[in-house]
């Protein structure tokens, strides 16, 4: 049987249009293609704004070396490379056996990372070590996540989580203002992340079902204030209550009944951010190394040096002045 069968011209032409009317109502799919999109692309394809609404910008232009601005003038050159270049990573170990350093930090991580870039703009001289890749270990295995803690904002107003009825969150309610300003200072680091560095972080819809009438309100009033909450630096879409059809549409393999025997009702999708954590730490160590700290890798302690001790050898009598390394790829 065709999708239309043979019936009069005005019959098959009505059909048409309510079919393309239809395909072009739901916003779903490969454009061209017909193929649906399920999960987080399908939430985060329905939670985008269509290129017809966004703003549409003028080509960049530039003013002729020595002239002022002129409408007419465009850049027709490429971007400029900047004028710093990366140090070699001979130039590095150079420096640390030839330097003093205010400070030695040990692993490259995203705590080393951060520390290094941290002291270095504050005017101390720096010097990182690591006995591997930089992320290579920790810092590149998380959960790549960047989320302001619902948890947190439930914390906030209820001493009891998770609430089976609405009985127990009107017996739990409480208010701890230091849990908003956790969730507060989160989502604007996230913000910052997300606008900052869009070329690795960007916003993550998450989906959480709801299989109880009152959780309806309940996680509607979660997304308002979890939005409130990050202001117009929020840099993500709103949340949102979907249908349980369009839940189960966009994760199919979502249970329609949970363990206790409830439908279904709906679901909540929020949106918080999410990272190349590993990329994040090199170019935290990038920074740092254009700020004047001296980084290798590769590099492992072996001993470190201490001034020499009192007489009696009180605790505390000797301070870490130097550290003696091993360079892992030349022996050295």
């Amino acid at each position: 049987m065709t999708l239309f069968q043979k019936t009069s011209g005005w019959a098959s032409l009505l059909r048409v249009l309510l079919f393309a009317a239809v395909c072009d109502g739901m916003r779903v799919g490969v454009p061209g293609l017909g193929i649906p999109l399920h999960g987080s692309a399908y939430l985060m394809q329905r939670s985008t704004p269509s290129t017809s609404s966004r703003k549409r910008h003028a080509p960049l232009r530039c003013a002729d070396e020595g002239g002022p601005l002129d409408e007419s003038d465009v850049c027709s050159t490429s971007v400029a490379i900047p004028s710093w270049q990366t140090p070699t990573r001979e130039e590095m170990l150079q420096r640390l056996k030839s330097e003093k350093f205010d400070m030695l930090v040990i692993g490259g991580g995203a705590t080393g990372c951060g520390v290094a870039m941290d002291a270095t703009t504050r005017g101390l001289k720096v010097a990182v070590i690591d006995r591997a890749d930089f992320a290579s270990g920790t810092s590149s295995r998380s959960t790549k996540l960047i989320h302001g803690g619902l948890r947190y904002l439930a914390q906030a107003f209820q001493s009891k989580l998770p609430p089976t009825s609405i009985v127990d969150v009107i017996r739990n309610l409480h208010f701890k203002p230091e849990y908003l300003k956790i969730v507060a200072d989160d989502l604007a680091e996230r913000g910052w992340m997300l606008r900052s560095a869009p070329f690795m972080a960007t916003p993550l819809p998450m989906l959480v079902p709801l299989y109880r009438w009152w959780e309806l309100a309940l996680f509607a009033v979660v997304g308002f204030l979890y939005d409130g909450i990050a202001g117009k630096g929020r840099a993500v879409p709103p949340s949102r209550i979907i249908s349980a059809d369009e839940a189960t549409f966009a994760f199919p393999a979502l249970r329609e009944v949970d363990s206790e025997g409830k439908r279904l009702q709906g679901a909540l999708v929020i949106h918080d951010g999410q990272q190349d954590d590993a990329r994040m730490a090199v170019h935290i160590m990038l920074t740092a190394a254009k700020a004047g700290a001296a980084c290798a890798n590769y590099v492992e302690v072996k001993s470190l040096l201490k001034t020499h001790e009192g007489a009696a050898g009180e605790p505390g009598s000797a301070a870490v002045c130097g550290a003696v390394v091993h360079d892992r790829q030349s022996g050295e």
